[in-house]
């Protein structure tokens, strides 16, 4: 998953990996067919690419996150790392592209 700021970002991120070979999908607030698109990001078949749409309420096994949208906010920063942590037996991977806190 690859957290970002804006949807000029997601579409040139989404854009970006189609140019290099990876499917990857972009996920906003007008998105109709998430449920899909999580299924199919969980299966390996694209990439999640979102704005603040995996956040509370949201509980998918997702294990890597490419944080790359910079807040001050601790509670919208543990929801980003949240949705990486819960448990299982696999490590959760995050990168920080940004500053963070």
């Amino acid at each position: 998953m690859v957290a970002l700021t804006t949807e000029k970002q997601c579409d040139d991120y989404v854009r970006l990996a189609k140019a290099h070979g990876y499917s990857a999908t972009k996920v906003v607030s007008g998105t109709v067919n998430r449920q899909q698109i999580f299924e199919d990001t969980l299966a390996c078949r694209t990439i999640l690419v979102q704005i603040r749409v995996v956040g509370e309420g949201v509980d998918l096994p997702l294990r890597r996150l490419i944080d790359a949208a910079p807040t001050m906010s601790p509670v919208l920063w543990q929801q980003r790392l949240g949705r990486i942590t819960r448990p299982t037996d696999d490590t959760p991977e995050y990168y920080a592209c940004c500053f963070n806190l």
